[in-house]
């Protein structure tokens, strides 16, 4: 209905309720459900992807300055679930991931193998990355990711991160309690399939410990959690704090450090472990501590004996009448010589060889 306006000033002119009737060729109009508290009590009761950490089909924001290792922590909770691995001690529940890299895959393929490398596992097809922004204040894109969910996977996955928050809001103002507003409707399309959704997200410059942007953002949310980098015993570490647990209550704050892995293919990068004597110990490190127990076992008989065989020494490491098999200690002793902590002589071509330490030390006690 057009309002006509004539001169400089206009006449008021009576509307026409009628006029904003609906007909009945208007969309069909959604059912709202009515539910008793019976309904209430019969809905699923709260449960967990990560024990504790993060809710079933919530709403989490993991935050923290530049640098903080946020997004090193949200792969390592995403491959996580995605094995069916322990995260950080705690039971996870196995599921699908969809990874929304916002920023680009710089790097993140040598992040994935490091992880798996160290962990001592591998990433099946069950984990997808999208490596483009998805705008969720965009509406029709929203639809495009639910129609792609729909039609090429056979669930809804159990987890998706959307990385950055920044990278995904399009040309909205992060500020806005609309824009924001926006954002959270979309994230709740995905959460009405039955996802979690998490979000990596920034502070502001004020370094206040809050997320960037409107509240609503974090009034939507579950779950809030800062992270923030500190060091340990001069190596890099991050500690999370959850500042929100809307259905549970807040985890003691979390301290990983970090440990570089020097990856099969060339290079390194890092992955984040719990600190402390109560820690879980993956594969790959038990792997790397019973070796080196084994060489320090080597030592200290070489210390007792020196110009000791390998078949003498080969029975004096019998643990428990479970001798190390020959091949395991030639092994050992070639990396010690390589490390430059044992030495030997060779009597005769193709003698015996006799080693002893390139520096004295004290006899183990018996």
């Amino acid at each position: 209905m057009s309002v006509p306006i004539s001169g400089s000033l206009a006449a008021p002119t009576m509307l026409n309720l009628n006029d904003y009737q609906h007909t009945e060729s208007d969309a069909p109009r959604r059912r709202i459900v009515l539910k008793t508290i019976k309904d209430l009590r019969n809905q699923p009761r709260l449960s967990w992807l990560i024990d504790e950490i993060l809710p079933a089909r919530g709403f989490t924001i993991l935050y923290g300055d530049g640098g903080s290792y946020k997004t090193f922590c949200a792969l390592d909770m995403a491959l996580s679930i995605g094995t069916g691995s322990a995260w950080q001690g705690r039971q996870v529940r196995a599921g699908s991931v969809i990874y929304i890299l916002g920023e680009g895959d710089d790097g993140f393929q040598a992040r994935i193998d490091a992880w798996c490398q160290y962990r001592g596992t591998t990433v099946g097809e069950g984990f997808k990355i999208i490596d483009e922004p998805i705008v969720f204040t965009d509406p029709r894109m929203v639809d495009d990711l639910c129609h792609t969910i729909d039609h090429e996977l056979t669930q809804a996955p159990n987890l998706v991160i959307i990385d950055t928050l920044a990278r995904c809001f399009g040309a909205g103002d992060e500020n806005s309690t609309q824009d924001m507003n926006q954002f959270v409707q979309g994230v709740d399309r995905l959460r009405s399939k039955g996802s979690t959704v998490l979000i990596i997200h920034h502070q502001p410059k004020s370094g206040k410990a809050t997320p960037r942007g409107n509240n609503a953002l974090s009034n939507a949310a579950n779950t809030t959690i800062h992270a923030v980098r500190i060091g340990i015993g001069g190596q890099r570490a991050l500690k999370l704090t959850c500042q929100k647990q809307r259905d549970g209550k807040l985890f003691t704050p979390i301290e990983l450090v970090s440990r570089e892995v020097q990856l099969k293919e060339g290079g390194s990068t890092l992955v984040f472990d719990r600190v402390g004597p109560n820690a879980p110990q993956d594969k790959a490190v038990q792997l790397e501590q019973k070796q080196q127990r084994f060489s320090e076992y080597v030592l200290r008989e070489i210390a007792a004996n020196p110009m000791i065989g390998r078949i003498e020494l080969q029975k004096r490491l019998n643990f428990k009448d479970n001798r190390p098999s020959y091949s395991k200690l030639v092994n050992t002793l070639k990396h010690l010589e390589r490390v430059g902590k044992i030495s030997y002589r060779e009597e005769g071509q193709g003698g015996r060889f006799e080693y002893f330490l390139t520096q004295p030390r004290e006899p183990a006690k018996r």
